[in-house]
């Protein structure tokens, strides 16, 4: 009885440096990119929110499907192969032309959470696209220098696909692209689904509070959390559909 009690003392005084450890490490980041589309926003926002044809042309988020619609929970891969991730984050603004965030979080809320934004002012006679992601949480200190600079790159190259593709159309007048109907209650229309291959959420987001699936191996995007939240996930056989 004797050894148990002190297994157990020393199983809570293991728990509490941990959870110091992280309280004192605890930073917040955010990163941010920017770039001018020469074409105006509802024609840029029209490309960003058809999201049945991002795995025709989009480097970051291969595949995304549900309804965007504030409220609503989300289904995004974040690249491609077995180093792919796919998340669940829930809507919370959908703003025409203007705006559309996401919040997500791993595991439970306020341990790692993520919230993607995608800005759209207009500039002369284009438009300047804002894409942004503030993490939060106990574990964001964990990130990296050099996680965050790739996430960053990640971003860019979706900013110069959007807008690649949309100075295309604006040349040859809009043709060809899939619209999805927009509605007048915010919300854009469901979108079909497409094969699971294709971030890019948390960041994230479920209704059940199980936030992430993992594929076979991690992603450049969480690596310092991987023996924290990607082994056991193995070991138990967690899934978000279980």
């Amino acid at each position: 009885m004797r050894l148990l009690a002190r297994l157990l003392i020393s199983c809570v005084v293991l728990l509490a440096c941990v959870l110091v450890g992280l309280v004192v490490l605890h930073k917040d980041s955010s990163i941010r990119t920017e770039i001018w589309i020469d074409n105006a926003p509802p024609q840029v926002w029209q490309i960003l929110t058809a999201t049945a044809e991002y795995p025709s042309w989009n480097p970051m988020i291969s595949r995304l499907t549900g309804e965007l619609r504030e409220g609503n929970v989300i289904e995004f891969t974040e690249g491609s192969g077995s180093g792919s991730m796919t998340f669940h984050p829930r809507v919370l603004s959908v703003r025409p032309a203007q705006e559309l965030r996401w919040k997500g979080y791993v595991l439970a809320p306020g341990l790692f959470d993520g919230e993607h934004r995608f800005v759209l002012e207009r500039s002369g006679r284009g438009t300047q696209l804002i894409q942004s992601e503030e993490f939060s949480g106990l574990l964001a200190g964990s990130l990296t220098q050099g996680v965050l600079r790739e996430t960053v790159e990640q971003m860019e190259a979706m900013n110069l696909a959007l807008k690649q593709r949309s100075e295309a159309f604006s040349s040859r007048g809009g043709g060809g692209l899939a619209r999805n109907s927009q509605q007048s209650n915010g919300s854009i229309g469901a979108v079909s689904r497409t094969p699971t291959s294709h971030i890019l959420a948390a960041r994230l987001g479920g209704p059940d509070g199980r936030q992430m699936r993992r594929k076979p191996r991690s992603s450049r995007l969480l690596p310092s959390l991987k023996w924290v939240l990607v082994e056991p996930a193995r070991r138990t056989g967690w899934d978000d559909d279980g």
